[in-house]
């Protein structure tokens, strides 16, 4: 079988931090799918609801996740919108807030953010960013 060189194996692997704790066996199933792939995508449920900054305890798994082999985190939990910072080189979005959901009662809660990454192989050679805001329930639409 010949395989392209362009060829990129992405993986994916989603953690729910909310009821549990960041563990050793979690850094190894990060370790073990970062084998199994030339870019490695990590999904954690986690933070703080209606904060718009992770907290110290998403920072320390971050850093320790990206240390086990994660290319890229993008969380999820808190509905709103958390900052981005980059670890080695390697983009992390604590959270993209909401992008369908009932939450109409705050400003915060209504807005989103879409993630657009280019790969070249295993570089990131683009990342675009788009704001979505939900005006009518359910419905997000991209800002322009």
């Amino acid at each position: 079988m010949v395989i392209e060189k362009n060829e990129t194996k992405f993986g994916f692997v989603g953690f729910n931090f909310i009821y549990k704790e960041f563990s050793k066996e979690d850094l190894e199933l990060i370790k073990n799918c970062k084998q199994q792939s030339d870019t490695l995508v990590v999904g954690p449920h986690w933070g703080e609801e209606y904060k718009s900054i992770a907290n110290n305890k998403q920072l320390a798994v971050a850093h320790a996740m990206i240390d086990s082999g994660a290319d890229v985190i993008i969380g999820h939990h808190p509905h709103w919108v958390q900052n981005y910072e980059e670890i080695d080189g390697k983009p992390v979005y604590y959270s993209l807030g909401n992008f369908i959901f009932d939450q109409m009662w705050s400003e915060e809660t209504k807005k989103g953010l879409i993630v657009k990454m280019t790969f070249q192989g295993k570089e990131l050679v683009n990342r675009e960013e788009f704001k979505t805001y939900i005006r009518n329930l359910g419905q997000a639409e991209i800002l322009q």
